[in-house]
């Protein structure tokens, strides 16, 4: 009898071990990460002459991509990528922040939105 309770016992602490590692787990996945040093990022800064070419192509504009200022990731069906970047045009620079959604295995990415943001993060 006591070997059964051991038993038990044993399986019902493995269980809520396992339950610990998977809630903990997932509390992670699909939440936003920030990406260290993404003023220095050359995959950063490829993706943020993207957005700002994608934008000028949707509006007509002729914005110039003048930094990246800080960037976070999401794991979606891809990854998301939320970029804060500076753009100028004719002489007056403003903040924009862009999402861009990247699906590496269909070699696609598209510009989610790109809208005008008060200051870098």
């Amino acid at each position: 009898m006591v070997n059964f309770n051991a038993t038990k016992i044993s399986c019902l602490l493995v269980v809520l071990v396992i339950m610990a590692l998977v809630s903990g787990t997932m509390a992670e996945f699909g939440g936003r990460e920030i990406i260290p040093n993404a003023q220095a990022d050359p995959e950063l800064w490829k993706l943020a002459v993207f957005a700002v070419t994608e934008y000028n192509f949707l509006k007509g504009l002729q914005l110039q991509l003048l930094q990246v200022e800080s960037g976070e990731k999401q794991v979606v069906s891809g990854i998301m990528y939320y970029l804060v970047v500076k753009a100028t045009s004719y002489g007056h620079s403003d903040y924009y922040q862009a999402k861009i959604w990247v699906q590496a295995w269909r070699n696609s990415k598209s510009l989610e939105s790109f809208e005008k943001f008060l200051g870098p993060v």
